[in-house]
């Protein structure tokens, strides 16, 4: 009938809130060691973001059997310049949620040791509680 007749009925669609959807934001690094001590501190970065993405698991006595997850530690993120002025960007504690890491983006070869010369790092975070207008005002 609505092919025939081309017509179709009003839907009187309306949107309705339902919720706040949780903030989430990224950082972007790129780190290119000159030395043997910057590449073992570009790898402890890497170590330290990668470990505090996951839960530390907990298991039953000594069979190592899992029981659950304790929570990854979460991030207070505050956002300075060199003089250590507060820029206006505020975050709420955050959760890690991805790493994501890139060796040698744009460069072709390796230290004579095997390290990489540059490593991007791509982090994600999600802050752990809504925000609400309040926390606008003040500068979330």
């Amino acid at each position: 009938v609505k092919s025939a007749t081309r017509v179709t009925s009003q839907p009187n669609e309306r949107t309705l809130f339902e919720k706040v959807s949780m903030r989430k934001f990224g950082f972007n690094w790129k780190m290119i060691a000159r030395s043997a001590e910057e590449q073992q501190q570009v790898k402890n970065i890497v170590k330290m973001f990668r470990q505090e993405l996951y839960p530390e698991q907990i298991s039953i006595g000594s069979s190592g059997v899992p029981l659950a997850y304790k929570f990854p530690n979460v991030f207070q993120i505050e956002v300075k310049n060199r003089q250590s002025k507060d820029l206006g960007f505020k975050f709420q504690r955050c959760y890690l949620e991805t790493v994501n890491v890139t060796f040698n983006e744009t460069a072709r070869s390796l230290y004579s040791d095997g390290n990489f010369i540059e490593v991007s790092i791509s982090l994600g975070f999600t802050e752990i509680i809504a925000l609400h207008k309040d926390k606008i005002r003040r500068g979330y």
